[in-house]
């Protein structure tokens, strides 16, 4: 006979047992209908959930579909409307049918001044289609296949220019600031051109050029310009080279003296991370775990920060976690983080830890939150245009380089986070437009260079878009289309094409 202890400890295992299967991820389908409280559909509007960072949008019946994980917390929102939350814990059935209804933001409403409806149009639409960039009127477009990649060239209808598949398996298609398409893949960059009607590639080792062309930021003849960041991203350089008299003078130098000891604060904190990782020998694999707490007390981390190098003094990994995460909370309030969001990330955050990822998702975040100067370079046939939206300025130059100009940035909107800040150049126009996220809404506004304010306002159809070109008046996006327009599940990457007059 058992022992009344053994009972009661089969019974706590059984139990925890228990509440660990009911706490497992599930993946169900999750559709339904959102509409406002008078029952009209909410055409595009999003779905997100909040513990993946995944999320779809309904089509323009306003219903959605959308295949995820539970247990989890859901944040539904529309343009206009105030966004509800709803958290599902479990369901037996693989679909749930779950029906929201939003209310309408009056205050909003008002605000939102939108000159610009016309609609996108679709491009093109495929499941192995993964990214695309737009040069000179024409769309490149690039597929994954069973062996290699395709990369497709059409005009900017849609119709087919050129075509050509080749024998690498690379993720994206990207175009440098100095205008050259190219793939990165393995240890080489692959530069993309067509002569003669055909693709044509050529090869240069990625350490080439990083070396030789990573820093270089365009070229208007006669002159090369570069770039320089400092390491703790406080301090932004950009010069230019003569190649008549081969002088090479400095065009604009910015520092932001407030975030340096912070910004060096943090890679201190990261560096005492990464030591106390190395020490702690729980995971050979990764070259260190971060979930067992090292025992030697009082251990020294130095910095590398040349000479503003300073020392912490740091008991265990136990604690260095605990300083970045107090960090990381301070960063996140500074850029108005929501308790939610913030919640989140901690929680992701911990399961990296304890996973021993390597880099652990608490690093990568404390590096993508260090205050950086962010200051946009773009060339145009008159000169060269500077945007800083750290002191929220415009720096003008002529075409001899010489600074025509400096006004105050007039458009940039305080408390939008900056990594979803850009300006776009049209290159065909010669026109710079401020491209912005509210939540997961893309806004772009048109600059007037001569009063420095921006003279319209545009909403692009769909949350969630992945990169944005604009040529000759147009917005080329993509956008990653979950759902057909019967509902059903389709994965399908889709390119649109939208007038922005």
């Amino acid at each position: 006979m058992l022992e009344p202890k053994r009972y009661l400890l089969i019974a706590i295992l059984l139990f925890f047992n228990i509440a660990l299967l009911h706490s497992q991820p599930r993946e169900i389908v999750l559709k339904g209908h959102i509409t406002d409280k008078s029952h009209k559909s909410l055409p595009y509007s999003g779905i997100l959930n909040l513990n993946t960072g995944a999320g779809v949008n309904a089509n323009d019946k306003g219903e959605y579909l959308f295949r995820t994980n539970i247990p989890a917390n859901f944040n539904v929102f529309s343009l206009g409307y105030f966004s509800k939350q709803k958290r599902i814990e479990k369901s037996d059935a693989d679909t749930l049918i779950t029906d929201f209804m939003l209310e309408q933001d009056t205050t909003y409403l008002q605000a939102v001044d939108i000159s610009a409806a016309h609609k996108p149009v679709l491009l093109k639409e495929a499941i192995n289609l993964i990214d695309f960039e737009v040069k000179d009127n024409q769309i490149w477009m690039l597929y994954s296949m069973r062996s290699g990649s395709k990369i497709e060239v059409t005009n900017t209808d849609g119709n087919l220019i050129t075509q050509k598949n080749i024998k690498y398996a690379v993720k994206n298609i990207d175009i440098t600031p100095h205008d050259f398409l190219f793939s990165n893949y393995k240890d080489s960059i692959y530069f993309y051109s067509i002569k003669n009607e055909k693709l044509a590639v050529k090869a240069m080792g990625l350490d080439t050029y990083n070396k030789s062309a990573e820093s270089l930021v365009g070229y208007k003849s006669p002159y090369y310009y570069y770039h320089f960041k400092s390491k703790l991203k406080t301090q932004v350089t950009y010069s230019f080279y003569d190649k008549e008299s081969k002088a090479l003078k400095v065009l604009y130098d910015y520092s932001n003296s407030t975030s340096f000891i912070p910004n060096r604060q943090t890679e201190e904190v990261i560096a005492a991370i990464h030591m106390l990782a190395r020490e702690n020998p729980d995971d050979a694999s990764t070259g260190g775990g971060y979930a067992t707490p090292v025992e030697n007390k009082g251990t020294t981390v130095k910095g590398t920060l040349g000479s503003t190098a300073s020392t912490i003094i740091v008991s265990s990994n136990h604690q260095a976690e605990e300083e970045a995460k107090l960090l990381l909370l301070s960063r996140y309030k500074a850029l108005g983080a929501t308790p939610d969001e913030i919640s989140n990330s901690f929680e992701q955050a911990q399961v990296q830890l304890k996973s021993h990822a390597r880099p652990p998702l608490l690093i990568m975040m404390l590096r993508s939150m260090m205050d950086s100067v962010v200051s946009f370079f773009k060339i145009t046939d008159q000169g060269i245009c500077i945007f800083n939206f750290t002191n929220d300025s415009i720096y003008q130059y002529a075409s001899d380089n010489s600074l025509s100009k400096q006004s105050q940035l007039l458009f940039d909107h305080p408390g939008r986070e900056y990594r979803k800040k850009e300006i776009i150049l049209d290159d065909t126009r010669r026109e710079f437009y401020y491209k912005y996220m509210v939540g997961t809404d893309t806004y772009l506004e048109k600059i007037d260079m001569n009063s420095d304010k921006t003279t319209s306002k545009i909403l692009l159809k769909y949350p969630f878009i992945n990169k944005i070109r604009i040529e000759d008046g147009c917005a080329y996006f993509s956008y990653f289309n979950r759902t057909d327009n019967s509902g059903a599940y389709s994965g399908q990457v889709s390119i649109y094409k939208q007038r922005l007059d």
